[in-house]
């Protein structure tokens, strides 16, 4: 996994527009997806509060943003805004993401380099995210402290505890 870097280009335009925007509303900006070729810019919004984005959140996001999209040049003609929350099981591809799961339980999936690398026959695990760093993170697995390199996650999302 590698992940998300610093943003360039229409990401980039994206990016600092809806984070204005969102921060505007006293709202939280947890990340963004625009999809060239189907037009489709997802946006995922909470709050600090809650960790999460009620409804009126969402639909107030997309209305402020509507008056931009319609207006600034650099807009693609074809456009599809979805604003939402991050979900409960939402995805962790930032350190910032990594951050604010600290002492909660994520689902590890590993790449196949990651399994031979650990001798794990399944891909996937859950683990208390115990902390991170630039280099990979370190999970609480069933007692057994594992260090993980990025390199080695296929993906990594927060999960829900029954």
């Amino acid at each position: 996994m590698i992940l998300k870097s610093e943003r360039v280009g229409i990401q980039k335009k994206f990016y600092d527009l809806v984070k204005g925007v969102v921060n505007d509303k006293n709202l939280c900006l947890y990340d963004l997806d625009y999809f060239p070729g189907n037009g489709e810019l997802k946006v995922f919004i909470y709050s600090s509060e809650t960790k999460t984005a009620q409804i009126e959140d969402c639909v107030s996001i997309d209305r402020a943003l509507t008056p931009f999209i319609d207006s600034l040049e650099w807009m693609p003609e074809k456009l599809t805004l979805e604003v939402s929350s991050p979900g409960v099981y939402r995805n962790l591809k930032t350190l910032e993401h990594f951050d604010m799961a600290i002492g909660e339980l994520i689902a590890i999936n590993l790449n196949s380099a990651g399994r031979k690398e650990f001798d794990f026959k399944n891909k996937n695990f859950i683990g208390e995210l115990f902390s991170f760093d630039q280099k990979g993170i370190e999970v609480d697995c069933d007692g057994a402290r594992l260090k993980i390199p990025y390199e080695y996650l296929k993906s990594a999302n927060i999960e829900a505890e029954m």
